[in-house]
């Protein structure tokens, strides 16, 4: 309680010199505000007996709260109660400032809080992601709107919005591919079929490759080798189911069900295939890190990895990795870098005959489910009450949002330039460039300062 009652009121001081215009404290000065008497009659206030107040707490909680009507037991919760799962927050459920300093100051905000439609998390900064949002699908609705940037998000924006042409075609588009890879029937011919323009286009190649900014030096791009993507994102899932698991499971079963079912198959042909390719992942997970392993401070310089051509060549001779590099130009890169060498060696050990039919399976899962949101209506609504049985979302987003979420997720740079060309100001521009300026010249005087920092390492600081 005491470490609480310090922080807070350290918080409160800082919060002070920041509405103060950020002021230069001296150490004198710190200790002014230490030994004034407002800070000391602050702590005489607080100053109480922990294990007395925490004991009271607890009875009161006990006695207070009706804990059938929260979505968790608070219980479990330690030292203080998760405020932010939706509903843990009502008129009974309440703290004082000392207890939870969170907790007591947003309290009617958290108990009254409403999803938007379509949405799992809610904050009020996101007030301003809306007005943006807004200004945003103005552009897509103004036919005065002109230029290449307009007519792509439009047209685009459209096309998904058409429900007439999306429910003519139906799976038409895309049921000669699928029906190809159902038809492959030896390991020679799965990896014609990977390195396909094809398969490019439409499926997947369990390694994703990308660019991506080089670490070293932003002004340069990198070519990204990703670890393979596991149906049920975190290895450790393959060893102890969690609850996360069992609903994204419930998620890949029922959509790989539909899709697969939309695509020709029956339905002992869907649970062979399905559980052929969770089988694949299951062999495949033991060669990549958990997300708990991920989240070590340790696996960002693990992940960095640059490689060579031979490099890459030594790691997977049987995948087609080299050769989904070389026939597609990402070979030509100066840098490449492979996120976990140890998963594409995995992959490579895996990639036999006697995996043939579970590799298979693990690529038409995948593949099919895809789709799932990209087709006609059908598809497209089912993927909604799919999602929103996963998220705990309990209304989908109105088309037109969705359909404004596909765009700008696109086409990124085409809604930045017409927004600063209707919302950017000269003055605005002058205010933004000098606020970055003076943080620039800021950090630069910040660096001059120090001592410790060599001349190379301050050159190279002040250069990034």
């Amino acid at each position: 309680m005491k470490k609480r009652i310090l922080t807070m009121l350290t918080a409160g001081v800082m919060t002070t010199a920041m509405l103060s215009g950020c002021a230069d404290f001296s150490e004198e000065d710190w200790q002014a505000i230490i030994e004034s008497e407002e800070v000391q009659q602050v702590l005489r206030d607080l100053t109480i007996d922990d294990e007395e107040d925490t004991a009271k707490a607890a009875e009161g909680a006990a006695s207070e709260i009706d804990l059938s009507a929260l979505p968790m037991d608070p219980s479990v919760m330690t030292p203080w109660m998760n405020t932010n799962i939706a509903g843990m927050v009502t008129m009974d459920v309440t703290a004082g400032y000392r207890d939870d300093y969170y907790y007591a100051v947003n309290h009617d905000w958290l108990r009254d809080a409403k999803f938007k439609p379509g949405y799992s998390t809610e904050a009020s900064f996101l007030d301003a992601t809306w007005i943006v949002r807004d200004r945003c699908m103005e552009f897509l609705n103004d036919e005065n709107l002109t230029g290449e940037d307009a007519e792509l998000i439009q047209n685009y924006y459209n096309l998904i919005l058409d429900w007439d042409a999306r429910n003519k075609a139906g799976i038409t588009p895309v049921k000669p591919f699928m029906d190809t890879l159902m038809a492959v029937s030896s390991l020679d011919e799965l990896t014609e079929f990977l390195l396909s323009e094809d398969n490019d286009k439409y499926g997947s190649f369990l390694v994703t490759v990308g660019l991506a900014l080089y670490g070293e030096d932003s002004n340069r791009y990198e070519v990204g080798i990703y670890k393979p993507s596991l149906l049920l994102g975190d290895a450790a899932e393959y060893r102890e189911l969690t609850p996360n698991g069992e609903r994204m499971k419930t998620y890949w079963d029922a959509a790989a069900s539909y899709m697969l079912g939309r695509f020709g198959m029956t339905e002992a042909e869907i649970g062979d295939t399905i559980e052929k390719a969770y089988a694949f992942d299951e062999k495949l997970s033991k060669f990549e890190k958990t997300l708990l392993e991920q989240y070590d401070p340790s696996y960002l310089k693990e992940s960095i990895n640059m490689a060579t051509m031979e490099d890459i060549n030594e790691m997977s001779p049987v995948f087609p990795l080299p050769a989904y590099l070389e026939k597609y130009g990402w070979a030509k890169s100066e840098l490449i870098d492979v996120e976990w060498p140890e998963a594409i060696r995995g992959l490579n050990d895996l990639y036999t005959e006697e995996n043939f039919e579970e590799i298979k399976a693990a690529l038409l899962v995948r593949d099919a489910t895809s789709y799932i949101s990209l087709l006609d209506e059908e598809a497209y609504r089912e993927s909604q009450r799919l999602s929103n049985a996963y998220t705990g979302v309990a209304e989908s987003k109105p088309d037109e949002e969705s359909a404004y979420s596909e765009t700008r997720g696109l086409f990124p740079d085409s809604f930045a330039r017409l927004y600063i060309d209707r919302y950017l100001t000269e003055e605005m521009r002058q205010d933004i460039t000098k606020l970055c300026q003076d943080c620039i010249d800021t950090y630069s005087e910040m660096f001059d300062e120090e001592d410790w920092l060599s001349e190379e390492t301050r050159r190279y600081a002040k250069e990034k």
